[in-house]
This record gives structure tokens, sequence and C-alpha cells, in this order.
């Protein structure tokens, strides 16, 4: 490896990143359809949300478990970067578009990812 390459854990924030910016541009696409794609656009913001806490959780080298919830991820976020506790406590009301809208069985899903 060259020695201005990125190390890992570089490359795996820049992939948490590129996704969540992926879901923004998702989001604000279905913002476009008329009518708006609502439910879309929830589920896009929930799920940029999600990548861009891994990320940080990523780049300050704290673990975290495969999950959706974004009180359990905001929390983590919380307890390293405390400035942003508020923000991460709005960003977890939308822990439920991750599956709400997306699955016909929601109770299972959540059960799941809860």
């Amino acid at each position: 490896m060259a020695a201005d390459a990125p190390d890992v854990r570089t490359l795996e924030v820049r992939g948490w990143l590129l996704r969540a910016s992926e879901d923004l541009r998702a989001g604000r696409h279905d913002l476009t359809a008329v009518p708006p794609l609502l439910n879309d656009v929830a589920f896009h913001a929930q799920q940029c949300a999600e990548k861009a806490m891994k990320a940080l959780l990523v780049h300050r080298e704290q673990a975290f478990r495969k999950t959706h919830n974004l009180t359990e991820l905001g929390g983590a976020v919380a307890r390293i970067e405390p400035s942003l506790a508020e923000l991460m406590r709005t960003a977890s009301l939308m822990t439920e578009f991750a599956w709400r809208f997306r699955c016909r069985d929601a109770s299972a899903l959540r059960r799941l990812h809860g």
C-alpha cells in the first residue's frame, strides 16, 4: 500500500458517508415526485442519519452492533461527542422510519431491528 493511501478505517468512514449521501440524494429526489413520495423520503432520512452516525462512530473507533435504532446509535454518538446530544435525541425520532413505511408486518421487523 502506498504511504499516502488511506487506512482501512478511513475507507470505512468514507463508505458510510457515501451511502449517507446517496440516501440524502434519494430523499431529495423523492420530494420532486408529483405527489412527493413521502414514505420513501422518511425512510431515506432515517437511513442517512443512521449511516452518518455510524461513520462518526467508526471514525472515533467506537464499536456498535448491527442496528437501525437511532436512539441506540445516537446515545453512543452523544457519549463521545456531548455537543451532539440534543441533535441525536431529535434524530432518534426517526428510528421507526427504517421499517414503518417499508414492511407490511412492521411489528415483526421492529422486533428484529429494535
